[in-house]
């Protein structure tokens, strides 16, 4: 059995400012011919398949269509799709009934004691061919659990628990009702194992991740499992040893992803597994630039690409004091550089000072034990891990005043 396994598509996401339709549109005709040109027979997609919950228009018409594609595709007789965190479980799951007349189930919500219906035996005529554990982003509630009473650590074997009780439940009346079959698992989810510690960039959004405590353990799957399919983290790897992998984004959604390779997954499903990458091509380049005015202007001017699309510039001009540059500068010497062809498009355009960061203070800031810091420090600590600067006093000011009124 030939099995193609992607998630976190973000349908309708922009990057920043700028929209990623156009990539959306060539993966997705991408993807197609890829389950037809490999004989795909199941595809799995792990959640978050719109960024918003109430998607655009156009990004629903983008997700149906393709299903509606597929449907002609000889080869791929099953497509299961589980709702992600980004996903609103009840809008992705409203046309199941017509979905399911062309070979597709979707699982959105799930309410734990009637979890049976996350088991979706996959049939090819009259036989049972295998069986997918369909489970999709589960929230607290849904799981059962109660936050408020209880420390990082409870909270994390308390998920460790209920997460394991779940599949180990699904499983065995799986195999109960379809005995000698190969099984997969789906999630939406944090996984992590001390061999593959999180990455900068691997989520759009924390979920079961408790800070210092990184999310759930791979043992919450039992070693039965053929193949588990999560979504959720961005970049595609696998967790620890065994068939446990992260698909990642296909399509870029943030300037963190878009400096490294996108992919999706197909594995053999036979006597044993074998899975491997498939790399997905990149429709547009983004460009990170930064420099004193001049060198920003310089290296805009002769800008150079060879994907498809006119590429996506992030912009960091380093500034003496007193001196103002706005974006205007660069808009037109983009108009005026590439005057027949699609222009390069400005996402983010930010000054900053060209002075000496005191390391030394930095250091020190670092080398501080998070128990020692107050709020206001890892305030501090997180808008220079995003903007690279301190914040301004008028932010620092805002913070304390939040501060107060929330204590």
């Amino acid at each position: 059995m030939r099995v193609l396994h992607t998630s976190d598509w973000h349908l309708g996401v922009s990057l920043e400012t700028a929209p990623r339709h156009e990539e959306h549109t060539e993966f997705l005709r991408w993807l197609y011919a890829e389950l037809e040109e490999r004989q795909i027979e199941v595809l799995l997609i792990s959640g978050d398949v719109y960024h918003y919950a109430q998607p655009s228009a156009a990004a629903q018409a983008e997700f149906f269509g393709f299903l509606a594609k597929c449907d002609g595709l000889s080869s791929l007789r099953h497509i299961v799709v589980v709702a992600g965190n980004h996903d609103s479980p009840s809008r992705l799951e409203a046309p199941r009934q017509v979905l399911e007349t062309v070979g597709v189930t979707v699982i959105g919500n799930l309410d734990v004691d009637e979890s049976g219906r996350a088991i979706v035996p996959l049939f090819d005529g009259e036989t049972c061919e295998a069986v997918v554990i369909a489970v999709p982003y589960l929230s607290e509630s849904r799981l059962g659990i109660a936050t408020t009473d209880k420390s990082p650590e409870a909270l994390r074997t308390a998920y460790r628990a209920r997460f394991a009780q779940l599949y180990d439940d699904l499983l065995k009346t799986a195999q109960a009702e379809h005995p000698d079959v190969p099984v997969f698992a789906m999630g939406h989810m944090t996984c992590v194992d001390e061999s593959t510690p999180v990455q900068d960039g691997d989520f759009n959004t924390p979920i079961h991740s408790f800070t210092s405590l990184f999310g759930l353990p791979t043992d919450i799957f039992s070693k039965s499992y053929d193949y588990v399919a999560l979504g959720h983290i961005h970049r595609c790897h696998q967790v620890g040893e065994r068939q446990i992998w992260y698909s990642g984004s296909p399509v870029p959604i943030s300037v963190v992803e878009a400096r490294s390779p996108r992919y999706v997954l197909v594995s053999e499903i036979g006597s044993d597994v074998r899975t491997r990458k498939v790399k997905v091509p990149r429709w547009r380049d983004v460009f990170e630039i930064e420099g004193d005015p001049q060198e920003v202007a310089d290296l805009v001017r002769t800008l150079v690409w060879e994907s498809e699309l006119p590429p996506y510039l992030y912009l960091d001009v380093l500034v003496e004091p007193g001196q103002h540059v706005d974006v205007d500068r660069y808009q037109n010497l983009i108009a005026r550089s590439f005057p027949d062809e699609r222009l390069p498009r400005i996402v983010r355009f930010r000054t900053r000072a060209n002075v000496e960061v005191q390391e030394s203070e930095d250091a020190d800031d670092h080398a501080r034990d998070l128990q020692e810091m107050v709020p206001e420090d890892v305030f501090i600590q997180m808008y220079r891990a995003k903007y690279e600067e301190p914040p301004p006093e008028r932010i620092i000011s805002t913070f304390r005043e939040l501060l107060v009124e929330e204590s």
